[in-house]
């Protein structure tokens, strides 16, 4: 009996399953599969599909564990999908809602505008809009304090980062970057927020001012700059190079 409730099968499922998780991927032809790794099954473990109304651009697993949230740019629609209902609701945005990330207290959410100046902000349970902001010309990245009080967008396009007060939504500082920034990040183990561009400069900055502080020296050709999962640890990409630099982020040692 034990051996078959562990083998997963659909026919002989446990009535309470505490070991079960559940993966979802965004496809290319207008859906999210639901998949559980666990089932044993030669042919598919597929268990649930989500149609959306469109192809979705980036995904966000919801606070609640059970909702998606999906961008879709060519209808202008910001989608909550229902994994344990298999269907979605929808928010019109204007224009082309693409880069999409959640606050770590998951209140909202935050769209970038695909090739627009557009930053939404949505209230992420209730899938409705709160603000529309315009930071800049994106592609558009976003950095998160970790108590959420403050949130900070990376208009590529326009080469300007902006720190904004998420409970008032009003701009806190602007910084001019210039051209070609490819990354941003935060880090709770400095308490400092990085913008790195291709050059290699990486621009610091303190939440608390918010105010510019210094640079880090990197090797030209950086292609990414993302951040382990404690924060202490920067990881500089040069594609071209074949080549990574770790950074020590507290002390600012290569």
């Amino acid at each position: 009996e034990i051996r078959a409730l562990l083998a997963g099968r659909l026919a002989k499922a446990a009535a309470v399953n505490l070991n079960e998780y559940l993966v979802v991927t965004l496809d290319d032809n207008n859906s999210l599969s639901i998949i559980d790794p666990q089932l044993e099954s030669a042919r598919t473990k597929t268990v649930g599909m989500v149609p959306l109304q469109a192809p979705g651009a980036d995904f966000v697993l919801a606070p609640d564990q059970r909702t998606i949230l999906v961008t879709l740019p060519s209808v202008g629609r910001l989608a909550a999908a229902d994994l344990d209902r298999h269907m979605a609701r929808y928010l019109d945005l204007a224009g082309a809602p693409s880069e999409l990330a959640l606050q770590p207290d998951g209140f909202y959410a935050w769209t970038g505008d695909e090739g627009g100046a557009r930053v939404h902000v949505v209230r992420a349970e209730e899938l409705a809009l709160e603000r529309e902001l315009a930071p800049g010309a994106g592609p558009h990245a976003f950095a998160f304090t970790p108590d959420s009080r403050q949130a900070w967008v990376l208009a590529r396009g326009a080469g300007v980062l902006v720190a904004y007060d998420v409970h008032t939504l009003e701009e806190l500082a602007r910084f001019e970057l210039g051209a070609d920034v490819r990354a941003l990040a935060l880090s709770p183990a400095s308490q400092r927020v990085y913008a790195a561009r291709a050059d290699g400069r990486v621009a610091v900055f303190d939440p608390a001012g918010p105010a510019r502080l210094a640079e880090l020296e990197l090797s030209p050709g950086l292609t990414g700059f993302v951040l382990d999962p404690t924060g202490r640890y920067a990881f500089a990409l040069h594609a071209e190079a074949d080549q990574v630099e770790i950074v020590d982020l507290p002390s600012g040692r290569l």
